[in-house]
């Protein structure tokens, strides 16, 4: 495609010579000057990431401050940290717990809670303590002789006639012959 003609001192381009410059040159680079892209020249959405900025490690773009002004990066210093507002700035800081709405509970919220529903739900909710346990393994030795007598061990318990699972007495202990 030739170049159409040009008159000299034409200032304005006709419609078909705008055209054929548009898809001779499409695909050249072209290096602006200094000041030639504005806002109203950048098309909404143009503009890619990697040619927004170079942002700092584990940053996002804002104001930090109450004010307006250029946006900067502001940084987590720390894992576990979340960007908040407090003091009328932003930044990454851990949680606290008037960050919490009153919905969520809290810790001492959900032992209270745990522990009322281990005391609902416990079948023996009164132990027995050491005085009653003593009192009822008096009861039980007193009763050995009639029960299996004081033996050695299991083999002399079965030599003395103590059956299986039967309970007898040996070196001051309560035992259950095994065998």
């Amino acid at each position: 495609m030739g170049l159409p003609f040009v008159r000299p001192g034409l200032r304005v381009m006709p419609a078909d010579l705008a055209a054929w410059w548009d898809r001779y040159f499409r695909g050249v680079e072209v290096t602006p000057d200094n000041q030639s892209v504005t806002t109203e020249k950048i098309v909404d959405d143009a503009v890619t990431n990697e040619k927004l900025r170079n942002s700092a490690a584990y940053s996002v773009m804002g104001r930090a401050g109450n004010s307006a002004g250029n946006p900067a990066d502001i940084s987590a210093s720390a894992d576990r940290q979340v960007l908040v507002r407090r003091a009328s700035g932003l930044a990454f800081e851990a949680i606290q717990d008037a960050d919490l709405p009153s919905t969520i509970a809290r810790d001492t919220e959900v032992a209270a809670a745990i522990a009322a529903h281990q005391a609902d739900s416990d079948p023996h909710p009164v132990y027995t303590t050491a005085a009653e346990l003593a009192a009822a393994i008096a009861v039980v030795t007193a009763k050995l002789p009639t029960i299996g007598g004081d033996y050695a061990d299991d083999t002399a318990a079965a030599a003395g006639g103590v059956p299986v699972g039967s309970m007898y007495h040996t070196s001051g202990a309560v035992k259950i012959r095994r065998t």
